[in-house]
């Protein structure tokens, strides 16, 4: 446990430990939003878009983050990997060198 009696001051930053990069799991909105599907949808994951299929559902929410975000657009990613290799396949090209370190996520 730090100091709690400090003059620290503290930056703050994104957690790339946990999975909720965003912060979006304790969003009322979002709280909201999930409450209302599980009661018309069900709950439990049923797979990915790369198992299940991609529906108008990950398009829409999509849309909803990259408002919230006030971005252009969103893209969901299954997991860290699978947005780091997004990331570098976008950024890439023949003549480019894409370096991560020992483990990018």
């Amino acid at each position: 446990m730090g100091d709690e009696e400090g003059t620290h001051k503290f930056r703050k930053l994104l957690p790339f430990s946990e999975n909720d990069y965003l912060g979006l799991s304790s969003h009322p909105t979002i709280g909201k939003a999930a409450s209302k599907a599980v009661l018309e949808h069900g709950m439990g994951p049923r797979g990915s878009a790369l198992i299940c299929g991609y529906t108008d559902y990950h398009r829409r929410l999509e849309a909803c983050i990259a408002d919230l975000k006030k971005k252009e657009d969103c893209l969901l990613c299954p997991t860290g990997f699978a947005a780091t290799m997004a990331l570098m396949v976008a950024l890439g090209n023949v003549g480019s060198l894409l370096a991560a370190g020992k483990t990018p996520n």
